[in-house]
């Protein structure tokens, strides 16, 4: 798939982990799968749900297969999704180094018409214990994420 990341056994299943260096801003991967409307969520089943990615106000991108299928949330991530042009990729946030597991925060990209949520357990030490929509994040961590232009616009205009 990538040479640069691999898929392995993770605190929660399956992760990303780096095979190389990743400099802070550094594009990780572009994030692939099939797009799929909004309104089709409520009819899906759970692990369809829980792995799709909000690609737009009106689509979900699912990347069953692919590595973002793989990535996971932490209270404390070193990576966040961003959408240039009409593409989704995973950038980081900080220098990762090689063997890190890639994650990110779920919360970054949940819109306040989104039902889903679901219990952390990530183990940081500032562990929210609940994941949901972006607008139940503490107003200091919003204003981060929104400085690393992190969250769609979309979300923000809710």
């Amino acid at each position: 798939m990538n040479k640069k990341i691999s898929i392995r056994k993770a605190q929660n299943g399956k992760g990303l982990f780096t095979n190389k260096y990743f400099k802070k801003d550094e594009i990780i991967f572009k994030v692939k799968g099939i797009l799929f409307p909004v309104a089709k969520e409520k009819n899906l089943d759970s692990k369809t749900i829980a792995n799709s990615i909000r690609y737009s106000p009106k689509q979900y991108l699912n990347p069953a297969g692919e590595l973002a299928d793989f990535l996971n949330h932490s209270c404390n991530p070193n990576c966040v999704i961003k959408k240039t042009r009409s593409s989704l990729y995973v950038f980081g946030i900080k220098n990762i180094a090689a063997g890190s597991e890639i994650t990110m925060d779920y919360s970054t990209i949940i819109a306040e018409d989104d039902f889903w949520k679901m219990k952390c357990n990530c183990h940081n030490k500032n562990c929210r214990n609940i994941i949901e929509k972006f607008n139940s994040l503490p107003k200091n961590l919003q204003e981060r994420y929104k400085k690393l232009e992190a969250v769609p616009d979309y979300i923000l205009q809710n």
